[in-house]
């Protein structure tokens, strides 16, 4: 799980040069007019170097068209500066940060690694983070950790994001060690984020550290209760199934146990025999069977006494194998069932895709699910209208 901002201005901060250009001063006004005619006009550096002026031409041209939000023929120019000098540092930087912002993160590692090839001591501190992130999310890991270690938080970026980032890749490697230290000091510098807490929970949990990894768990919900930042698309998880896991136990926390299964159950399905797998089937043991938990079984409307109540869960649950059923064939959907009931009779069912599902139920399960709820006799409302919502997971 690592956070990276992917606006364009950053990203092309990141290709700024910091070398002084060979042909000239960098703060000669007439660099600043127009360098590629400076460089046409030099003789003597056109015979040295004769591609250098279409190689800047091209580059120029690759960064206007990302500007623009051209992102496909920025790449085409990009491509075709560096192939002109293939010794330039600005074509490699700038079109790993296009990478980088479409996710092409093998490609962004491997471009943005030509840097350190043609300069060891390359010293942008903005480019050591952002080759972390890429060689992370391209699983070099080893290679994530030395960028990092490199890298100075300064303005603009706090260093909690630092430390956070590093505690990933120390989870990925299996160093979890070193993981719950990194996440530790990444939340001593910035104590502001719940995913800082998720983290470092899911690693507390792998170590089965049971206790201290629930307390931590905890801490992220009172944050965010809504989940938002795990939600959010600056939020990336590496392999992908871990975001999976962090759901499987948070949702568990959080007392949404149909989430929590459906979670758990992806994340053994990608996972099969992977180092946490065997940590996924415990927490997916100690759920149980599918039912709904208190705070999963909403009842809005007119309202029944507790003993009611009771009765109404004990109904839901006694047909929840019929209505489990359905899904035998879509694990990883959750589905919600709405049954409005006014008095008198006459209930209506809806059945949708649970919010926050791993995966949306398909049409036959959802009628499949709608018939069976229509099924269950529910004991008479005598005044009012009244509303029964409950999930519904695989058996």
């Amino acid at each position: 799980m690592r956070r990276l901002a992917l606006a364009v201005a950053l990203l092309l901060a990141l290709a700024t040069p910091v070398r002084a250009q060979p042909w000239g001063d960098p703060d000669d006004d007439r660099v600043k007019l127009d360098p590629e005619k400076l460089v046409e006009d030099d003789f003597w550096g056109q015979i040295a170097r004769p591609n250098y002026a279409r190689y800047l031409r091209a580059l120029r041209i690759g960064k206007d068209e990302l500007r623009r939000g051209h992102p496909a023929a920025a790449e085409a120019r990009l491509q075709e500066a560096i192939a002109l000098e293939p010794r330039e540092l600005d074509g490699y930087l700038t079109l790993g940060a296009l990478l980088s912002a479409q996710q092409r993160w093998a490609e962004c590692a491997a471009t943005l690694a030509e840097v350190r090839k043609i300069d060891p001591d390359y010293p942008d501190n903005e480019y050591a983070f952002k080759a972390g992130f890429c060689y992370a999310l391209a699983a070099r890991f080893e290679e994530s950790l030395d960028e990092y270690r490199r890298y100075q938080p300064g303005e603009g970026r706090s260093p909690y994001v630092k430390y956070w980032n590093m505690g990933d890749t120390y989870m990925a490697l299996g160093r979890l060690e070193d993981a719950i230290a990194s996440y530790r000091q990444a939340l001593a510098l910035g104590d502001t984020e719940a995913m800082g807490h998720f983290a470092l929970g899911v690693a507390l949990d792998r170590d089965e550290q049971l206790q201290a990894a629930r307390d931590e768990i905890g801490k992220g919900i009172q944050r965010d209760p809504s989940l938002n930042e795990m939600n959010s698309p600056s939020i990336f998880f590496v392999p992908a199934e871990e975001r999976n896991y962090y759901l499987g136990f948070i949702q568990q926390e959080r007392g949404m146990r149909a989430l929590s299964i459906a979670h758990w159950r992806t994340f053994i399905a990608k996972q099969p025999a992977g180092p946490w797998t065997t940590r996924a089937r415990d927490h997916l043991a100690e759920l149980g069977g599918p039912r709904p938990s208190e705070k999963e079984l909403i009842i809005s409307g007119a309202q029944p006494p507790n003993a009611d109540r009771t009765a109404l869960s004990k109904l839901i649950t006694a047909a929840m194998p019929l209505l489990s059923r359905c899904l035998a064939s879509d694990p990883p959907a959750v589905v919600r069932v709405d049954i409005v009931r006014p008095a008198g009779g006459g209930a209506r069912v809806i059945t949708t895709a649970a919010p926050g599902t791993p995966a949306p139920p398909n049409a036959k399960a959802l009628a499949c699910v709608r018939g069976e709820a229509e099924k269950m006799k529910l004991p008479p409302l005598k005044t009012g209208t009244q509303t029964l919502v409950f999930p519904v997971v695989a058996p």
